[in-house]
């Protein structure tokens, strides 16, 4: 929770840490897509329903609006063959 504190969410940091909960945080971060495409592209990377179900939930324009992220979130379930 510490790494939301002084802003923009270290991802590199809460993907070291294996911390699932803190990437699906990130990918809600609406100042940079930046930080919601490498949240994707980390969760891709762990076997974890909460990811599959948040990555998920991004493919709708609605919640990202944008392409990009949306884009990458597609990659990361591809990459775990969950898409």
């Amino acid at each position: 929770m510490a790494l939301f504190n002084l802003g923009r969410p270290n991802v590199a940091k809460l993907a070291g840490k294996g911390d699932v909960q803190g990437l699906i945080r990130a990918l809600d971060y609406k100042k940079d897509p930046g930080v919601r495409m490498e949240a994707a592209r980390e969760l891709g990377r762990f076997d974890d329903d909460r990811a599959v179900a948040a990555l998920d939930a991004c493919l709708d324009e609605a919640r990202e609006p944008d392409a990009r992220v949306r884009k990458a979130v597609a990659a990361a379930l591809e990459q775990r063959k969950w898409y």
